[in-house]
């Protein structure tokens, strides 16, 4: 762990508002980033302003979440970030009347992806999902990449939606001790 990352984990667990606006200054835009290209087709300005401040304040009320050991702070962020921009856009899109399934929401665009995604990271944790074994593998896809319900996954695939939650908890499980808590927390 370097001394930046001790400076850092000892400021958010002492609620250092000094060290909140200097990590609001400089990855504030990465944020950014990753929200609204998560919003852009649902959401407005303000709903990513919020996002964004709410990133921020996730981290404020839960200063223990952060493991540097896990990861670097802006990994922490964006991890943070897409949960919280794809809970928004869930929440949106139940207020439409009527939104087509994209298989592409909550997929960053390959140039973004690769501005704000440690690759190594990526890598690792591509990696883990891909050795799951089927039927879980595909459901964890459907699940957290192309969002759909539990109770839909089931009458896809032709399996009890107890069964598929149980896989999803299982395969949770699974990725969490392989890669760690961080990048399955907001799973």
């Amino acid at each position: 762990m370097t001394d930046d990352s001790c400076r850092i984990k000892q400021g958010i667990l002492n609620h250092d508002e000094k060290l909140y606006r200097e990590l609001i200054d400089e990855y504030g835009r990465l944020v950014w980033t990753v929200c609204s290209a998560i919003l852009k087709n649902i959401g407005t300005v303000q709903d990513i302003e919020e996002c964004v401040a709410d990133v921020f304040i996730e981290v404020w009320k839960n200063p223990y979440k952060f493991n540097p050991e896990k990861g670097g702070i802006a990994s922490f962020l964006k991890i943070i970030a897409k949960s919280k921009a794809l809970n928004l856009h869930r929440r949106l899109r139940s207020k439409l009347p009527h939104v087509p399934f994209d298989d592409n929401i909550g997929l960053i665009s390959v140039p973004v992806e690769e501005e704000i995604i440690d690759k190594t990271e990526a890598g690792e944790i591509m990696t883990e999902i891909g050795g799951l074994k089927e039927p879980d593998r595909e459901i964890f896809y459907r699940r957290y990449c192309f969002e759909q319900k539990p109770s839909d996954i089931a009458r896809v695939m032709n399996l009890p939606e107890r069964e598929v939650r149980n896989r999803l908890y299982q395969s949770k499980k699974k990725l969490k001790n392989r890669i760690g808590g961080n990048y399955c927390e907001t799973l």
